[in-house]
């Protein structure tokens, strides 16, 4: 027990004390007596003295909090021996607490505690001693700072209300109204408003900027007078943004109908905005336009790459602020409806197609995009009749607009139409249109020239077209810098103009335009130009020579010198003028002054031509000068190529041929001269034509040397030019033999044989040749002996056709004396080889054919005969004169299963019997192959069979079996099949790998023997798939209480697996996840973005193969629920409701998401009873833990519950939690006695309470003036405790408050007090 003394600890902190100024009032001034005391004080205590004068004056209130008011006086009597401070609710209403306090005879000043928040109080001062109390202070009237609201929160409350919501929870104390302000951080409208009426928990501030961002404060207002009266409390303050303005005004078009878009308008609301949000969102399945962050100065915005002729919903929002949900807002949309223009037909082309039909015409491509119609208009500009066209069949690509008028300009627009309704839904594209006029026509047949090459003009002329002309317009312009010549409003009966003063050696174009009309742009119309390019004509060259230097490199040389004027280059011509080979060179440089023309034809006269040159391109802008012209003969050349031959053995003459020289002839002379005496032959004067000429009249074996001389011209010596002869020796030739025979002598043999009968005269020996003219070996033979008869030529290429040549050979010497005869000469064949490698094979097994195959045989073929004869009925093949290139054959419409002999035969010649001639043949056997089996179908009969089963119709022909096969080409177990009754229609491939792509193929099976015998068709065979197992042991968590999210994992079956495909679907209305082509070596996967508190469905489908349906295939998928865990409450508080309720309040807003229920713990860290509640209704939004343990330290949590039933389908969010302590229970059994007169105290004695109590706070005030006696934080294991140094005589009342805590205002708490009354006496 603490004893004597007083408390120095007054409460009050004077760093957190309002000073609100200074409150000051003077005292009640008495009559300068002493105070009466009552009765029985004068009784008790009649020797002490009374306190005197004016005991309290200039009462000032210093300080005040919402809870304490602090006063100061001044009093100047040595007889008080304390002053006691009341504070007295004005209103006596509940809560409202009055409070006293006594401070010593030294002190000046106090303050009183423990005072309601917001009540208006009046503070009385008194001085007291023992035996009495002096003359209060006149009262001084203060009210407490009210509370701030508690739980305060804001929202946005609606997009279009342009305001925002407070909401809170009334604070304890006495509150007069409410003063609440909404400033707006980024310059928007305030709102202010003043004495709300005190019970209200929420408040709209409306008429705000709408964007912008505000500061909602809330003051507790207590007093409704002046500054001193009415205080307000500290603000309770958060940020909120209203919702922006939707655009007003908003108008949707579809600006250009060629840009597939749609574009809104719209006028910029009120407020502020930071940014735009536009969808562009299809009805009809367009694709769709969203763009975000727009700038917010734009008042129009283009939805682009959207799908032609879709109708499309276009929404604008308007959006402020740029941050997290509470800071960024959008307003409601601005929609409208807008159909896309259709495509524009392409590639629009609009002619006149005949000039007298008053027509246009119009062709297109059909353009991309649906399409209902096509509508035509063919408009005049200048009033001539229309012509339109609705409803035109879609499919057309073209279209004559007739009875137009003549000489108008047409605009001819093609509108694609998609849509039949009204104007939104029936939409026009941007036309394809192109001008053309009817009339004037453009001047026909107009012809450019440059008339002389002096004269540095062009010329045009034309033909007037038809229709009315009122005037020409000619232009004559020079791309190349040359002087123009322009001229308007000439006579429109001309048809020609020379454009004259042009610059030499420039390209003009001269353009003839035909005028209509002498007004504005309507009525005076151009008709297109008539247009040709022309060139002004260079200068030529001066002083051109021309030589021809003695060579034989057959050229004539020019020189000359440089004309004045611009030139671009030379060309030079030198042309013969009888015939010679010209020479032609252009773009010589413009600097040479010597050219040589090489390549000429000898003896020809040339003429050599030089040509300046301006410009560079085509006829029309590349023009030469005059040309510098020449003549010059070329020397001629000697005679080629001469042969000189003794043509008939018989004769005795000798024959020259040779090739007539390039270059021109006038004739030839010919001299054949022997060396050996002969008799000599000449010929002048031999036509230039000449390619050959016989020497006749010679003398027999003797060797002659035979000239030929090329003669050029047939003048004097300059014109008339002999070549070099052209010489060659040659013999005369002896008799040859008579009735010569040649045979074939047999097939094999690859010989011929010839005989003969000798001839007359006399003869040396014998030369023979066997000479193929097919390119076979040849056979020669020399010095036979001069009395045989015959001979036979061996070792000859077989098939060939053979020439045996027998000439007689007379002389013994070198080749001019030895000569031999004309050769006695017989054609014959040799007969041809049979073929090799014969091989025959079924190469097809769906043809009925059996193919040979061979290597070609030594010596000549003409062709092949080919026969294929089945010894077992079947239908023959029978082919001739088959190319002798040939080395294989396939024998085709055979009759399939059967067996039969294939036989090549080589034929040589392709004559009689003797030139014909047929070769041993080469045959070998062989069966053609049985028929497929038709409409082969395969199937995968069912998820978990691991089959795949086939089924088909059996062919024609004869079948043994079937074969079967499934083969997996992704590496699963196979399937065969062997010896399958030939009347199946169906099998079925079991034991197969799940998930494996299988080829199944069945082959039809012909005879039970060899190779040759046992045949099979070509397979029929179709790809399937099995079906991929099942995933194995899938468990299905919710893996977090704040993911929104829940997780699968599983063990990989057997069997190929490409990927996986999962779906988590809610059967509750949550949002669903999917996702598909997800890795195959994953075993565990997380769906996300799911609704909270939701129950769920996961299914794992395993899928094998990535293509179409028949190579995609998916499990029987693994399933199981489980519940996503809901989201916790927000905005959560807790409270105390009472001091004497032993409970707390806990307030929360309902989160989003799927809740069941709520389950709500309040458990004491301290030791406290714990209260538990659970299965509260999913509306409420608060609730209060009653029955907990006085004093004690609890956390409350409120968990959010979804689902009613077991483990996997309740889940409990993360609990939202708060801490609050607990009131403490007042002492029990309190007592206050006067231990002793002589003390000056009272002494107060109790029973402890239940609950947790940290320590006590005691307080001794009079209610009559004596010395206050404080003390805090007192042992909280004492049951009695004495306040010392009181006031002998003065009434007293003593209070004790548990106290349990010893931190912040939330942890410490006392509780109501325990009081009671006693008096002082000495």
């Amino acid at each position: 027990m603490l004893e004597g003394g007083r408390n120095d600890d007054d409460g009050i902190d004077e760093n957190t004390a309002s000073e609100r100024g200074e409150i000051q009032t003077g005292l009640g001034e008495g009559d300068g007596d002493n105070f009466p005391l009552p009765p029985s004080d004068q009784q008790i205590c009649d020797d002490v003295p009374l306190v005197g004068g004016n005991p309290n004056s200039n009462v000032t209130v210093q300080s005040w909090t919402n809870s304490t008011i602090e006063v100061s006086w001044i009093h100047e009597d040595n007889n008080t021996e304390y002053y006691e401070i009341t504070a007295t609710c004005v209103l006596a209403a509940d809560p409202c607490k009055n409070g006293t306090e006594t401070v010593s005879e030294n002190e000046r000043s106090g303050t009183v505690y423990d005072l309601t928040a917001g009540a208006e109080y009046e503070i009385i001062v008194t001085a007291f001693n023992a035996i009495g109390k002096g003359n209060p202070s006149a009262p001084v009237n203060k009210r407490t700072d009210p509370n701030p609201v508690r739980l305060f929160r804001v929202i946005s409350p609606d997009r279009s209300t342009n305001s925002i919501q407070g909401s809170w929870a009334t604070p304890d104390g006495l509150i007069s109204s409410y003063r609440i302000v909404c400033n707006s951080s980024t310059g928007g409208n305030p709102h202010l408003v003043r004495n709300l009426d005190p019970d209200i928990t929420e408040y709209n501030c409306t008429g705000l900027s709408a964007g912008h961002l505000y500061t909602m404060t809330v003051y507790t207002v207590s007093g409704t007078g002046n500054d001193d009266d009415r205080l307000e409390s500290e603000p309770a303050s958060e940020d909120k943004r209203v919702y922006p303005n939707t655009v007003v005004a908003l108008g949707i078009s579809s600006p250009g109908r060629s840009t597939n878009s749609i574009q809104g308008s719209w006028s910029r609301p009120d407020g502020l905005i930071s940014s735009y949000r536009i969808e562009c969102i299809s009805s009809t399945g367009g694709t769709p336009h969203l763009a975000e962050d727009l700038d917010s100065d734009i008042t129009e915005y283009n939805c682009t790459g959207l799908s032609a002729g879709h109708l499309y919903t276009m929404s604008v929002y308007t959006v402020s602020g740029t941050g997290n949900d509470d800071d960024k807002l959008e307003s409601e949309p601005a929609s409208g409806d807008k159909r896309v223009y259709p495509n524009t037909v392409g590639a629009f082309d609009v002619s006149s197609p005949d000039r007298s039909t008053n027509s246009i015409q119009g062709t297109w491509t059909i353009p991309d995009g649906l399409m209902s119609s096509y509508t035509i208009e063919c408009i005049s500009s200048t009033g001539g009749y229309p012509h339109l066209a609705e409803d035109l069949d879609s499919d057309i690509t073209g279209y004559n607009c007739t009875g137009l008028s003549a000489g108008h300009l047409y605009t001819m627009s093609v509108y694609t139409v998609s849509g039949t309704g009204n104007d939104y839904d029936k939409l026009e594209s941007e036309p394809a249109s192109e001008d053309k006029r009817v009339y004037p026509n453009t001047v026909v047949a107009l012809e450019v020239s440059s008339p002389g090459r002096s004269t540095n003009v062009t010329q045009g002329s034309w033909s007037r077209p038809d229709g009315l002309i009122s005037s020409y317009r000619i232009e004559c312009i020079s791309s190349t810098g040359g002087t123009p010549h322009l001229v308007e409003d000439l006579d429109p009966d001309i048809t020609e103009y020379n454009c004259t003063g042009l610059s030499a050696g420039h390209l003009y174009t001269m353009s003839v335009y035909t005028v209509s009309g002498t007004g504005n742009d309507d009525d005076k119309l151009e008709s297109e130009p008539a247009s040709e390019d022309k060139r002004v004509y260079p200068n030529t060259v001066v002083a051109l020579g021309v030589s021809s230097p003695r060579s034989s490199t057959n050229y004539i040389r020019g020189s000359w010198s440089r004309p004045d004027g611009l030139i671009s280059s030379y060309r030079i011509e030198c042309i013969s003028s009888t015939g010679g080979t010209p020479h032609l060179a252009e773009d010589l440089n413009s600097d040479v002054t010597v050219y040589n023309c090489t390549g000429l034809s000898a003896g020809h006269l040339y003429t050599m031509s030089v040509y300046t040159v301006s410009g560079t391109g085509n006829d029309d802008e590349r023009l030469e000068s005059e040309p510098a012209s020449e003549d010059k003969r070329v020397y001629p050349n000697t005679a080629g190529a001469l042969n000189v031959t003794s043509p008939d053995r018989s004769t005795n003459f000798i024959q020259g041929s040779w090739t007539k020289p390039e270059g021109l002839m006038s004739s030839y002379r010919i001299e054949c001269i022997s060396s050996t005496g002969g008799s000599p032959h000449h010929r002048e004067n031999l036509h230039p034509s000449s390619t050959g000429y016989s020497c006749t009249g010679l003398t027999a074996g003797h060797l002659y040397t035979m000239s030929v001389y090329t003669v050029s011209g047939t003048g004097n010596n300059d014109d008339k030019l002999e070549s070099e002869p052209a010489s060659e020796d040659k013999r005369v030739y002896p008799n040859t033999v008579v009735a010569l025979g040649v045979s074939s002598p047999g097939r094999s043999t690859n010989s011929i044989q010839g005989s003969w009968s000798r001839p007359d005269g006399l003869i040396s020996s014998y030369r023979i040749e066997c000479i193929s003219s097919t390119g076979g070996n040849p056979h020669l033979a020399e010095d036979l002996d001069s009395e045989i008869t015959g001979y036979a030529c061996t070792g000859l290429s077989a098939g060939h056709l053979y020439t045996m040549s027998v000439y007689t050979v007379s002389g013994t010497g070198n080749n001019d004396d030895k000569l031999e005869s004309e050769p006695a000469s017989e054609d014959k064949r040799v007969y041809p080889s049979t073929v090799g490698a014969f091989d025959v094979t079924s190469p097809g097994r769906s043809r009925n054919v059996i193919q040979g195959s061979w290597t070609i045989p030594d010596g000549l073929i003409s062709s092949f005969r080919i026969e294929c004869i089945s010894s077992t009925g079947g239908d023959p093949h029978l082919a001739e004169n088959l190319h002798p290139s040939s080395t294989g054959y396939a024998c085709t419409g055979l009759t399939a299963g059967h067996l039969y002999t294939m036989s090549v035969y080589t034929v040589s010649g392709t004559g009689n019997d003797d030139d014909k001639l047929e070769s041993e043949p080469a045959s070998e056997d062989k069966r053609v192959y049985p028929n497929t089996v038709v409409a082969f179908g395969v199937s995968s009969p069912g998820r978990s069979t691991n089959s795949i089963q086939g089924s088909w119709s059996i062919p024609d022909g004869l079948i043994s079996s079937y074969r079967i096969e499934c083969i997996s080409s992704t590496g699963g177990n196979p399937h065969h099949r062997d010896n399958l009754h030939h009347s199946s229609t169906g099998y079925s491939c079991t034991g197969l790998t799940a998930g494996h792509l299988y080829t199944m193929s069945v082959y039809t099976v012909s005879g039970t023997g060899n190779n040759d015998d046992k045949l099979e068709s070509e397979p029929a065979s179709e790809d399937k798939r099995v079906y991929p197992n099942t995933v194995l042991w899938l468990s299905v968590t919710s893996p977090g209480k704040s993911t929104n999210s829940m997780r699968g994992t599983w063990t990989i079956p057997d069997g190929l697996i490409s990927s996986y495909r999962i779906e988590c679907i809610g059967s509750t209305g949550g949002n669903p996840h999917y996702a598909e082509d997800q890795n195959s070596g994953i075993t565990e996967y997380t769906c996300t973005g799911l609704s909270a508190g939701h129950l769920y469905t996961m299914s794992v489908y395993t899928v094998s193969g990535t293509g179409n349906d028949y190579d995609k295939l998916e499990s029987e998928p693994a399933s199981e629920d489980k519940r996503v865990y809901p989201y916790t409450v927000v905005a959560f508080g807790v409270s105390l409701p009472g001091r004497s309720t032993n409970s707390i309040q806990g307030m929360w807003t309902i989160p989003d998401g799927l809740i069941s229920s709520y389950r709500i713990e309040c458990i004491s860290s301290t030791g406290g009873d714990e209260h538990h509640a659970e299965n509260l209704d999913s509306g409420i939004t608060e609730y209060m833990c009653t029955g907990l343990s006085a004093g004690h330290q609890y956390t409350m949590s409120v968990y959010t519950v979804s689902g009613t039933g077991n483990d996997d389908d309740k889940l409990e969010s993360e609990p939202a939690s708060g801490d609050q302590r607990v009131y403490p229970n007042t002492v029990r059994l309190f007592s206050v006695t006067s231990p002793d007169r002589s003390t000056n105290s009272i002494e107060g004695s109790w029973t402890r309470p239940d609950g947790l109590i940290s320590s006590y706070r005691i307080v001794c005030n009079s209610s009559t003036g004596g010395n206050p006696h404080h003390v805090r934080d007192l042992d909280s294991d004492i049951t009695g405790y004495v306040c010392t140094g009181l006031s002998a005589g003065h009434l007293y009342t003593m209070s004790v408050y548990t106290v349990s805590g010893t931190g912040n205002d939330d942890d410490k708490l006392e509780s109501e007090p325990a009081s009671e009354d006693k008096r002082v006496c000495k």
